[in-house]
């Protein structure tokens, strides 16, 4: 499967791998499956191995369409680390406008994007 999910109950900490060509709608699917196995208070969307096409206008606006939906069902002081591999400034980039998005739609949990997974780690609360 393109898209996993791994729990840690001890760290109340989802990462979810991205691998390959996956599709927007592939990585909605598997979102769902997880959110029916409970939220996390924190997540990490791992794109480091993503090599699929980057999204576009629509899929950026469907994207802060959705999200604030289920950040309804999310823990208060949720926070969300986006991974990118520096090889993809774009995915990076683009990740930031996501950000800004939801950020004026007062989504409220905290999001922000990294390159490195240890940074992602402590920017959460969880020394790696």
């Amino acid at each position: 499967m393109p898209v996993k999910f791994t729990k840690n109950d001890s760290n109340d900490l989802t990462i979810i791998d991205i691998i390959g060509d996956v599709t927007l709608e592939d990585i909605f699917d598997a979102v769902q499956q997880y959110e029916k196995s409970g939220l996390s208070k924190y997540e990490i969307y791992n794109f480091q191995n993503y090599t699929g096409p980057h999204l576009g206008f629509e899929e950026l606006r469907n994207v802060s369409t959705i999200i604030p939906n289920i950040a309804s069902t999310r823990p208060q002081g949720s926070k969300t680390a986006l991974l990118w591999s520096e090889s993809d400034p774009v995915g990076f980039g683009i990740s930031r406008q996501v950000i800004a998005l939801l950020e004026v739609k007062n989504v409220h949990f905290e999001m922000n994007v990294f390159y490195s997974m240890n940074e992602a780690l402590v920017w959460i609360g969880i020394v790696p």
